[in-house]
């Protein structure tokens, strides 16, 4: 009983320091896509008027 005891911190940190590597790496994640969506936003709206634009003329 007295080693499941010892063993429960331990196995504490380990998933605190798993969820802290999750966690950076998926923030690093969402800023390298805000960015890229930031620096790309205005073309795919734009290409995304001209091809419902061109459905409606086509019909």
């Amino acid at each position: 009983m007295t080693s499941e005891v010892r063993s429960f911190p331990d196995r504490i940190g380990i998933e605190t320091g798993r969820l802290e590597e999750i966690t950076s790496a998926f923030q690093s994640v969402v800023a390298s896509l805000s960015e890229r969506s930031a620096s790309n936003s205005a073309a795919p709206q734009a290409r995304g008027l001209n091809h419902t634009h061109s459905f409606k003329d086509s019909r």
